[in-house]
């Protein structure tokens, strides 16, 4: 499974980017837009097509769900212990930061980042110190699928593959690069070789 993150600001020509993405085969974009209200949420999604809705993955306005066929909501570690989350029907992802944590998740969850795999790209010093990636042998969660975040690039993505992860979700790599579409390609070539080895 390759995802991708949008920025929290909006990016030039975003729209135009993430329907690219989903045509060179992106399983699940995250809209991640804090700093849009609903209808700014709205108003975006619907600039998306509509055959590619139910791929998207909500951070929060989850009530715009119903609206536009998207059929997966992403809760935050935070909310994940704060509120309740299960409505029949949709699927979750959540949030990750130790693989304790990540092992304690229960089967309601599809999936959920584990972070930070590296360094971040998009948060500078964010995982400089330590890195998951080192924790994967102890995994004992197989009902919840293991996301690698977190500083993935072309040069690290078999590594998390090779090391356990499920998946991959890019973020800096996609929104930092001169060329998004062409730098996904590139993400998405190592991932499938890695796992048909």
């Amino acid at each position: 499974m390759i995802i991708v993150i949008t920025p929290e600001q909006l990016a030039e020509n975003e729209i135009k980017i993430v329907t690219a993405l989903f045509h060179e085969g992106a399983d699940r974009i995250h809209l991640r837009k804090y700093q849009l209200d609903k209808i700014a949420m709205a108003k975006y999604i619907q600039q998306i097509p509509t055959a590619f809705h139910p791929r998207l993955v909500l951070h929060h306005h989850h009530d715009l769900a119903a609206d536009f066929e998207i059929k997966q909501l992403h809760r935050s570690e935070q909310d994940r212990l704060a509120t309740e989350y299960k409505v029949e029907g949709l699927c979750y992802s959540t949030s990750t930061h130790s693989i304790d944590t990540f092992n304690a998740l229960n089967e309601t969850w599809d999936y959920a980042f584990l972070s930070p795999f590296f360094p971040s790209i998009s948060k500078p010093g964010y995982g400089n110190q330590e890195q998951v990636i080192d924790q994967l042998t102890q995994r004992t969660n197989r009902d919840v699928k293991l996301i690698a975040l977190g500083g993935l690039h072309t040069d690290n993505v078999s590594e998390s593959i090779r090391r356990g992860a499920d998946g991959i979700a890019l973020l800096g790599t996609i929104w930092q690069s001169p060329n998004p579409v062409k730098q996904f390609r590139a993400c998405q070539t190592k991932f499938v070789s890695t796992i048909q080895q």
